[in-house]
């Protein structure tokens, strides 16, 4: 069953490419690289909408940080919107330098982490602010698993 929703979305793809991009068309193209995703794994479009999202997310929880720590929040800011942009790079480039921006991506989302730790840590942050640690985490996961073949792939064997 999977395997044929697969071979549905990738000619349903391929169909509103071919055709252009009405308001119909793009949802069509959203929703088959959804499917196409949830059947082959994580893909940079994927990775690209879960860091959209936590940009969302941590815009909602940063009042508390803008006003103890104006430089760990400039600091958090370049962290979550650089995450973004080079999974966005990633997926216009050469496929070395998109594992590489990939890499890049994933050390921004390190960096984040980090910010919202040290933001927990100094009473800056609720703990009930979890939805956006949530949101971090998960693309952390999922651009780990990105990167990680890549890695496996730069091993050389004797």
């Amino acid at each position: 069953m999977r395997e044929g929703q697969a071979r549905w979305a990738l000619s349903r793809l391929v169909f509103v490419e071919l055709v252009g991009f009405s308001v119909v068309g793009l949802r069509s193209l959203l929703e088959a690289y959804a499917l196409f995703d949830s059947v082959n794994g994580p893909s940079p479009l994927r990775a690209y909408r879960e860091a959209i999202e936590m940009n969302r997310r941590l815009a909602r929880v940063v009042a508390g940080i803008e006003v103890h720590d104006q430089e760990l929040l400039r600091q958090l800011k370049r962290a979550a919107g650089n995450v973004a942009l080079q999974i966005a790079e990633s997926r216009g480039t050469q496929t070395g330098q998109g594992e590489l921006k990939l890499q890049g991506a994933l050390g921004a989302v390190r960096e984040v982490e980090a910010c919202l730790d040290i933001a927990l840590a100094w009473g800056y942050l609720q703990k009930g602010d979890r939805h956006a640690r949530k949101s971090v985490d998960r693309l952390a996961a999922t651009l780990t698993r990105l990167v990680r073949p890549a890695r496996r792939s730069l091993i050389v064997r004797r």
